[in-house]
């Protein structure tokens, strides 16, 4: 059978697809389930929202992820957001009190403290958890203690250099994972580049080439990349992990206080970090600290 486009997408749109998501309907009102949204942009620049639906099977007895609808908003405010979730529900017959768990990411339209999706939903659904995307956080974690030292523009210019036999990467700033790979490439490249923009500055005495240069000769360069190395390498694993289809809400208590004890040792005195639970380190406490030669900084130090 050969279908048009058009006859295609209304067969799959109105009828597969409305049958799933009626089907889907009918499981919700009778079960309790979780809700997990994610706010994008498609190609044609229009604000949709991704809904998807987790619930206790209980023919199978086992965690399901279902795709409930894609919404295409009108804004992306925490009242726009809020209110299409609801109406959402409403508009199936799906009982909000069903609704006993929201995630999504970090951002203040989501979690903050002034009015949020999350705020509002807790205002209207008694008794509803809602929590936090771990990846996202660890993400952020990665990225805003990179920025301390990995101010913006040290990295960019490599990216204009396209005589250079191995490319340098750049961050994303939506690929979570992707910061490792560019420090381990710069590592890789480190005394390649050096002597490429050696060789540049002999031909062009820019200010930009001049720049880099000053920024990778320096002796601490290579040990500064080599600890982001170790220190990404343990945040991806954690981020990796939960990346995972199975569910694993259940741990990530326990890998958190697993992932801070370990990055506790490398800085502080491991009598005060080994007596005492993660949840009751504190990593602020300056007489804690080690003694610079007591100092970790990963496998690649000697």
């Amino acid at each position: 059978m050969h279908l048009g486009r058009t006859k295609a997408t209304a067969i799959i749109n109105d009828g597969f697809g409305m049958g799933i998501k009626l089907r889907l309907a009918a499981t919700l009102r009778e079960t309790f389930f979780s809700r997990i949204i994610y706010e994008t942009t498609d190609v044609q620049v229009d604000s949709q929202l991704a809904v998807l639906i987790q619930y206790c099977d209980s023919e199978t007895l086992t965690s399901a992820v279902h795709l409930l609808d894609m919404l295409v908003m009108d804004g992306a405010t925490a009242d726009c957001l809020s209110n299409a979730i609801i109406q959402q529900l409403n508009s199936l017959q799906i009982p909000l009190s069903r609704l006993i768990g929201f995630c999504s990411d970090t951002c203040n339209v989501m979690y903050g403290r002034h009015p949020s999706v999350s705020t509002i939903l807790s205002e209207n659904i008694p008794g509803i958890v809602t929590i936090k995307c771990s990846c996202h956080s660890i993400h952020l974690v990665a990225s805003y203690a990179s920025e301390v030292w990995l101010e913006d523009g040290h990295l960019m210019p490599f990216k204009s250099s396209s005589k250079l036999p191995h490319s340098i990467l750049s961050p994303g700033q939506t690929r979570w994972l992707s910061l490792e790979q560019c420090v381990l490439r710069v590592l890789e490249q480190l005394p390649a580049l050096i002597l490429y923009f050696k060789e540049e500055y002999e031909d062009d005495q820019s200010k930009e080439t001049s720049t880099i240069i000053k920024f990778l000769e320096p002796s601490l360069t290579s040990p500064f990349f080599l600890f982001l190395k170790y220190a990404l390498r343990c945040l991806n694993e954690f981020n990796t992990l939960f990346q995972s289809e199975a569910p694993l809400l259940f741990s990530v208590r326990a890998e958190f206080e697993k992932h801070k004890k370990d990055f506790a040792n490398n800085f502080m005195y491991k009598s005060y970090t080994r007596t005492r639970p993660a949840r009751k380190i504190d990593p602020y406490l300056t007489n804690k600290y080690c003694t610079e030669d007591e100092l970790y900084f990963g496998p690649d130090f000697s």
